[in-house]
């Protein structure tokens, strides 16, 4: 008869075998699902580009091709696919459930043998997670495939088409992959009410501008202020009126619209501010007509009105018709205090602004339209058709359509620190900034003071009265083309204004920046404090190379560590001037691992290392044309870059921005 001990024995054997096939099947399962999940995003990449898009041929028995068949069997066929697909991991499952059972039988004797078989259970429902993780990737590929031949195909009308990609735009900006994979019937619900984004556009009339004493042109800036993070979220859209308060230019009324546009849920529920600022257009001091001559006009600051959309976009929610507003304009007692003037409107700090006049103000609507941009554009013919300016936020929305490249570089100026010069009183500085290629030549077009308006050739400051230190904090918008983006620059000329009677402007001193590093990289989203070089009216610029040669800043002191002191320009060390940067681009980047990702093939040794730290990565900068890179990366060699670039896909479809990579990869 067997004995307790024989039987412990027995038991213990079949357990070290039983723990050993496990092993063996957990290892392999593993090795089979990176192998197939690389193998699934090869091939999906390869089907995606090789479907016809010529015009379906249909079959015999008068049906389409299978890519045109009905959303009602395609989302039927879905839910077979995902019963079947849920097939592979159950039998996983059971073989679980039997391991477990066997392990009640052991007695204490094999308590050790027990904790090593939980370690392998463990490793077992990790490779289990992996497998269901790339049945969930399979099941998001096939249905973004079959949607793809849809919009191919040329048969589909245009409700249709807009299903179809509204649903593509909702499975690239799910926030999880785990959303992707419900039940047949969870995915006929979310055909049905659609849990992407939808984005809000705030558009805003003016209906009309009052005032009794300005007598003078005036420019009208409007922009989104977001009062909780203390910056401005919005591009400015600029309206000109003469001095009786009507359009500068009578022969287009339409630019008195704006639509602000890709506005968030978030944004939304933000504290947002309507902020308007005054400039006006003409002699220094409004009401001393011997300031200057009457030829000579400054741009000036005035006033100041603020809207807070907080207590607005609520009943805007439920109305959905426009509603006016009035907005009351308040004058700067300082003018050193103008660039924070909105700032202390809302804070109601009224120690430091005044009412100029009771009937002096704005009257505006606003109104706040749902919808992609196409949708709007289709319910809204009237409104386009009328000019209404597009005014964007700044940085990207949650979504970024196919084909929307962008490459808008927005530069405020902050302050500056200047020396009085040997004058009794201190100065009145304006400052003029070009932008220049490479040869020196100014970039024509490529200066926007405000949506509404074209742009220009070259940008003007207002003028602060009588201020060395003067804060300017206006925001200016630079649309260079991408390829005039290498070996650009930009030079701000700092000009005294002088108040006699010839009312001269006098060239005293200037600042320059490149737009892109020795390394390829632009300019960083910081603020850049500049140094001043003194010149003068007889001092040239033809030769640019003259002052290129020298640091602009700081950082770049270290690229010229010889200055010769026989230069032409010469440094003012107790002067500054410093800018603010952010740039908007689906083509370039400010990271320099990004960089290297996107032109590997010329550092061939540092893709591992770049793959690698590609998840540190901001989501910001995650909306480049990376998405190719990775692919044309696992063809050239799978086996070696394989895993890393699976990874980096995972990362850029999870990225913590919420902005969908799938869209934002833009080709050209």
């Amino acid at each position: 008869m067997e004995t307790v001990s024989e039987r412990v024995h027995r038991y213990v054997t079949r357990l070290s075998a039983l723990v050993q096939d496990m092993e063996t099947v957990s290892e392999r399962v593993h090795r089979y699902v990176t192998r197939l999940s690389l193998l699934l995003f090869r091939t999906w990449r390869q089907s995606a580009r090789r479907i016809p898009v010529t015009r379906a041929t249909r079959r015999g028995d008068g049906n389409l091709s299978p890519w045109l068949r009905s959303k009602k069997a395609i989302r039927s066929e879905w839910g077979e696919r995902a019963a079947g697909e849920r097939a592979g991991p159950e039998r996983l499952r059971v073989m679980d459930t039997e391991d477990r059972a066997g392990n009640k039988n052991l007695g204490h004797a094999g308590k050790k043998k027990q904790q090593a078989g939980k370690k392998q259970n463990q490793a077992g429902q990790l490779t289990r997670h992996k497998v269901d993780l790339f049945y969930k990737l399979r099941h998001v590929m096939s249905e973004v495939i079959d949607l793809r031949r849809q919009l191919l195909s040329g048969h589909l009308t245009q409700d249709q088409v807009r299903e179809v990609k509204r649903h593509l735009t909702h499975l690239s900006s799910r926030h999880s992959v785990q959303q992707s994979t419900n039940q047949a019937e969870s995915l006929r619900q979310r055909h049905k009410e659609p849990r992407a984004p939808v984005p809000h556009h705030l558009l805003l009339q003016l209906k009309s501008f009052t005032h009794s004493n300005i007598g003078e042109d005036v420019d009208l800036f409007f922009s989104l202020y977001d009062m909780r993070e203390a910056r401005q979220i919005s591009e400015r859209f600029m309206v000109r009126l003469n001095k009786n308060g009507g359009p500068r230019n009578p022969e287009k009324p339409e630019r008195l619209s704006a639509l602000f546009t890709d506005l968030s849920s978030k944004d939304v529920k933000r504290d947002l501010h309507l902020v308007v600022h005054v400039v006006r257009i003409g002699r220094m001091l409004l009401n001393d007509s011997r300031k200057g001559p009457p030829y000579v006009h400054y741009r000036r600051p005035y006033g100041c009105a603020v809207l807070s959309l907080g207590e607005v976009l609520p009943a805007l929610c439920e109305h959905r018709d426009e509603k006016d507003f009035v907005m009351k304009v308040y004058m700067c007692n300082n003018e050193n205090e103008w660039y924070q003037i909105h700032e202390n409107i809302i804070r109601k700090t009224s120690t430091k602004y005044s009412t100029p006049s009771s009937n002096y103000g704005l009257i505006v609507s606003l109104q706040l339209l749902r919808g992609d941009m196409e949708q709007i554009r289709r319910e809204n013919q009237l409104l386009f058709n009328r000019g209404a300016a597009a005014t964007r936020k700044l940085g990207f929305p949650d979504v970024i359509m196919p084909g929307d490249v962008r490459n808008d570089l927005y530069v405020t100026l902050e302050r500056g620190d200047f020396e009085r010069g040997g004058k009794s009183v201190q100065k009145n500085i304006e400052v003029t900034m070009h932008v220049l290629y490479a040869d020196g030549e100014n970039l024509r077009d490529c200066v926007s003071l405000g949506t509404g308006e074209p742009p220009r050739t070259q940008y003007h400051s207002f003028v602060l009265y009588h201020s060395n230190s003067p804060r300017w904090g206006e925001l200016i918008k630079l649309p260079i083309p991408i390829d005039r983006f290498r070996g650009s620059h930009l030079r701000f000329e700092f000009r005294h204004c002088s108040t006699k009677d010839k009312g001269e402007k006098k060239l005293f001193g200037f600042s320059f920046t490149p737009l892109m590093r020795d390394d390829g990289t632009t300019l960083s989203d910081d603020i850049h404090e500049l140094y001043v070089y003194k010149c003068d009216e007889s001092s040239t610029f033809n030769n640019h190379a003259l002052y290129l040669g020298l640091p602009c800043c700081k950082d770049d002191l270290s690229g010229c560590p010889n200055i010769p002191s026989s230069l032409i320009f010469q440094r003012s060390p107790k002067e500054t001037f410093c800018i603010s940067t952010q740039l908007s681009s689906t083509k370039l980047t400010q990271n320099v691992d990004l960089l290297a990702l996107l032109k590997w093939k010329a550092y061939p040794d540092r893709i591992l290392d770049v793959l690698g730290r590609l998840r540190h990565v901001s989501g910001e900068e995650i909306v480049k044309d990376i998405l190719d890179t990775l692919f044309v990366i696992l063809d050239d060699n799978t086996e070696k870059y394989g895993l890393l670039v699976f990874q980096s896909l995972v990362r850029t479809h999870h990225h913590p921005t919420g902005t969908s990579p799938v869209m934002a990869d833009n080709r050209e």
